[in-house]
């Protein structure tokens, strides 16, 4: 039986991902705090109904953290989808390639 690789780097199923630094998430915030800001600033009348910002400054009592937390929430999610999403219409398009991983998974093939 293999033993368990001692770091990330050493398994080969893990792909180094640099982490976001401080000036990144800074950066994020400034632009939902810009963002909040603007959405505060006009007001929602009749039938307007905004959009997801517009309900969660106007129609809930969170706080600006709060909201823009809720903001990285969504922006993350939607990236996730979206990537997840490529990665299936490429899938389809490739089915020669996907019927070979199928069957290299089934054989019980490791990666190198």
């Amino acid at each position: 039986m293999n033993a368990a690789p001692t770091s990330t780097t050493d398994d080969p199923w893990t792909v180094p991902v640099p982490r976001p630094s401080r000036r990144d998430h800074a950066g994020l915030d400034a632009i939902s705090d810009e963002a909040v800001f603007a959405s505060r600033s006009h007001l929602l009348t009749g039938d307007d109904a905004g959009d997801v910002l517009d309900a969660l400054v106007h129609r809930s009592n969170l706080s600006d953290e709060a909201i823009r937390d809720q903001v990285k929430l969504l922006i993350g999610a939607g990236c996730d989808t979206s990537a997840s999403s490529l990665a299936r219409l490429c899938c389809a398009r490739q089915s020669k390639l996907v019927d070979q991983l199928r069957a290299g998974s089934s054989a019980g093939h490791e990666p190198r």
